[in-house]
């Protein structure tokens, strides 16, 4: 079965009219063709400092992930330039990719990151977008060790 949540309209001009929204630690399943594209977007709520993990576990065949942020405007489509921000293409097992907010490219303030999952093989995968809370709940009169 595949799951996932069609964006009602494409999050960017040009952006493919089957595009899925991931939420965080919501695992998608999904499939895609052999040299074939499948596009997600993350959004990413204003104020998040922690680190995004975006990662594609396969169940059956080779899929590579590629990742670009909003600020580029742009999905990847494979073989086009420019090369995305982050990728992932290893040919045995998951894909992922780490990025902090220190990256340079990073989404800090909203936005959205522009996943592809591309078919190396046919694929049969789970898509995931993780974020990290680096928030430390404080009592007051308790002090940190």
């Amino acid at each position: 079965t595949i799951t996932g949540t069609p964006a009602q309209d494409p999050p960017v001009i040009g952006a493919p009219t089957h595009t899925l929204v991931l939420l965080n630690g919501q695992p998608q399943r999904d499939r895609v063709g052999q040299q074939d594209e499948r596009y997600y977007v993350f959004y990413v709520p204003a104020g998040v400092t922690g680190a995004i993990t975006i990662s594609v576990d396969p169940i059956q065949g080779d899929s590579d992930l590629y990742v670009n942020p909003s600020a580029r405007g742009i999905f990847h489509h494979e073989g086009n330039d420019p090369f995305p921000v982050w990728t992932s293409m290893r040919s045995n097992g998951m894909d992922s990719v780490t990025i902090q907010s220190s990256d340079r490219n990073a989404v800090i303030n909203g936005g959205a990151y522009y996943i592809t999952v591309f078919g190396y093989d046919a694929a049969e995968f789970m898509v995931r977008v993780t974020v990290e809370n680096t928030a430390t709940a404080l009592v007051e009169g308790y002090t940190i060790q």
